[in-house]
């Protein structure tokens, strides 16, 4: 029997099936059509010879205007956005809970304290008083030193920044970083570029930071001015000793490993053994024998924390 007949009669309904299949929006077996989202956010409008980014993303940027409290806009703005609205959900729903223990408390507490702005204003700076106290209060670098390492502890880059994180050439290991910071504008140029723009926001800064001083209780503004002066001064020194922003674009020059006997030859006058213990890191010695940064969070022996080399 010969089956060619059928063969094509067969064909032809699949090949009528599916054009039909497509007009209506519908690929049967294949799944519902989706929208090719690079088409849709392409300006084809534009001669991509004279402008590929329109090209590419004008339909985007067109379908997605910049809103009014922003300064800009992309897609890591939604996708933060997105997170937002999980995040303020979650925290709402602990609070009607009402759950009084474990973790559900301690977003509900956390959540909650936030949004007493009467509170906070009420308070103003008292919360802080104790740890200002504790710098006032220090005589001497070591002191001084021990107070910057606290407040890295809680997040504050004084000075410079610091933290662990993977090797920059053995992604296989984490380890202790330090970088160039504690400057309160962006970057070194706004100390020194001479551009009218960088010259006011330099005339601008010690003006803030002396309400920032006032803010904080000091009620003598002549005080605050002379204070805003020496803070100006001592970041202009660290911009002074800091790389450029185009020496920052090279990772091998950025990349100085050494170890902690190393790095206390180099910088003396500090004793980085207390700094380390106050940031409750420790340094061990993985199998290949390289020196690397293991850090202890919990501060309960050489087993908690963080186990970073991954062999273990």
């Amino acid at each position: 029997m010969n089956m060619r007949p059928y063969f094509l009669i067969a064909l032809s309904v699949l090949m009528l099936s599916a054009c039909h299949n497509s007009e209506t929006g519908n690929s049967g077996l294949l799944g519902s059509k989706k929208t090719d989202i690079l088409i849709a956010d392409m300006d084809t409008t534009v001669n991509p010879a004279q402008d590929f980014f329109e090209f590419a993303n004008g339909g985007w940027i067109k379908n997605n205007p910049i809103p009014g409290d922003e300064s800009s806009w992309g897609i890591a703005q939604l996708v933060n956005e997105e997170l937002y609205k999980r995040k303020l959900a979650i925290n709402e729903d602990m609070v009607k809970r009402g759950v009084r223990n474990g973790l559900e408390q301690k977003i509900a507490d956390f959540w909650t304290t936030g949004m007493d702005s009467a509170t906070i204003e009420n308070q103003g700076s008292k919360p802080l008083q104790p740890i200002l106290q504790k710098i006032y209060a220090s005589q001497s670098r070591s002191e001084m030193m021990g107070d910057v390492a606290q407040l890295h502890t809680m997040g504050v880059s004084v000075l410079f920044s610091e933290g662990v994180s993977q090797d920059a050439k053995n992604s296989n290991v984490m380890a202790y970083s330090m970088d160039q910071g504690g400057l309160g504008m962006p970057n070194r140029d706004y100390y020194f570029n001479k551009d009218a723009r960088s010259t006011k926001v330099r005339q601008e800064y010690p003006k803030y930071i002396a309400r920032i001083f006032g803010l904080l209780g000091e009620g003598d503004s002549v005080k605050a001015s002379k204070r805003a002066i020496n803070v100006v001064a001592l970041e202009t020194k660290l911009a002074a000793a800091s790389r450029k922003l185009e020496d920052l674009r090279d990772p091998y020059k950025n990349y100085n490993k050494m170890a902690i006997s190393q790095l206390q030859k180099l910088s003396p006058t500090t004793d980085w053994g207390a700094m380390m213990t106050t940031y409750r890191y420790t340094t061990r010695a993985p199998r290949d024998g390289t020196n690397w940064t293991y850090c202890d969070l919990d501060g309960a022996g050489a087993n908690a924390g963080l186990a970073f080399d991954p062999a273990q």
